[in-house]
């Protein structure tokens, strides 16, 4: 009898073991399901800020040259793989500080008499990386009046 119970206790320690060994190893897989999901959210958020500095041109006629070599100053500062392209140019990452000026005086905005206004700017595109999904490309086109 006295084996018997002690053969019952032994049996109940290894199926608690067991049990703790169990739960253990799921509150492990739960935990780093949850570690890797919050990750992945907080690459999302990011690249959907990184998208929001372009993507606010999208659809938008009424771009002055200010705002477009803002974008040019943000690439160049962050050394972001962006191509600006205005009216076709594809250069525009390497302007120095003289071509901006360059840039700025030309395209002042102008009011005419008529009330329609020149030297605006319109957002042609904006393309995106096929495998990260950032923005890899944005072009810009002189409205013509």
């Amino acid at each position: 009898m006295e084996n018997a119970t002690k053969a019952l206790i032994i049996a109940g320690g290894v199926l608690i073991t067991i049990m703790i060994i169990t739960i253990g190893i799921y509150l492990l897989g739960s935990f780093g399901r949850t570690t890797s999901s919050y990750v992945e959210q907080l690459d999302a958020t990011a690249l959907r800020q990184y998208n929001t500095e372009f993507e606010v041109f999208i659809g938008r006629e009424d771009i002055v040259a200010q705002e477009i070599i803002t974008i040019i100053n943000k690439v160049q500062q962050n050394e972001q793989n962006v191509n600006v392209i205005i009216d076709n140019q594809q250069d525009c990452i390497t302007w120095d500080e003289q071509h901006k000026n360059d840039f700025l005086q030309n395209n002042i905005v102008i009011t005419n008499q008529d009330g329609s206004i020149q030297n605006l700017y319109s957002c042609e595109s904006v393309s995106y990386d096929s495998e990260t999904g950032r923005v890899n490309e944005i072009k810009f086109k002189k409205n013509v009046f």
